[in-house]
């Protein structure tokens, strides 16, 4: 029965994304997207989440994974105890194209995020979210006689993602990755968090 399902999910996502719900696209996203668990072990996943169960599953490591959260527009995975993978629907016109963020917690919380179509190719280039790891990106006009000093102390920015009603926010994490005495010298010239908004077709900055 299960892998009738899964037959079926895979026949509806690759006809059309119009509709595409959250658990659809968490049973059908390749291994490639969601490497540690088999598709099988997601439907299991669902199931103990919708029964209120609190038992993990494992995954191809042997470790834990289990659903965190499941709404209407996106589902967040625990694939592992020190990462988690979020899909959420975005509206595309007639379409649903998806936004996979990845989160590994340690050393530093860090995201990365990646658009796909609904039959999980991966959508062009100009779809795709702004690449947070670049400091132009953070500084604030009063940063402009600092420069040198921050780009010294700054060695890369780590950032969380969160994506909710159609805005994307980046949160940037260096006050885990760098000293204290480093971060408070450059805190003050940098943006805490950048946010950007989808209109159906690409990412806006959000002033």
């Amino acid at each position: 029965m299960r892998k009738l399902f899964l037959l079926l999910v895979s026949v509806v996502t690759a006809l059309s994304g119009y509709g595409l719900t959250p658990r659809e696209a968490f049973v059908s996203a390749p291994r490639n997207v969601i490497t540690a668990i088999d598709s099988l072990t997601r439907l299991d996943m669902l199931d103990y989440y919708t029964s209120g169960s609190t038992v993990a599953s494992r995954n191809a490591f042997g470790g834990d994974a289990s659903v965190k959260s499941f709404t209407d527009e996106s589902i967040t995975i625990g694939t592992t105890t020190s990462s988690d993978v979020a899909i959420s629907l975005l509206p595309a016109g007639r379409d649903t194209m998806l936004l996979v963020i990845n989160t590994l917690a340690l050393p530093t919380p860090d995201s990365y995020a990646v658009v796909y179509k609904s039959d999980w190719t991966k959508g062009a280039k100009k779809l795709q979210p702004v690449n947070h790891n670049d400091l132009s990106l953070w500084v604030t006009p009063e940063s402009r006689t600092r420069m040198s000093e921050i780009e010294n102390l700054v060695p890369f920015v780590p950032a969380i993602y969160n994506y909710s009603d159609g805005v994307l926010t980046v949160t940037n994490t260096l006050g885990r990755l760098l000293s204290a005495d480093d971060y408070k010298a450059v805190k003050p010239y940098l943006k805490p968090a950048i946010s950007y908004r989808w209109d159906g077709k690409k990412w806006s900055a959000v002033k």
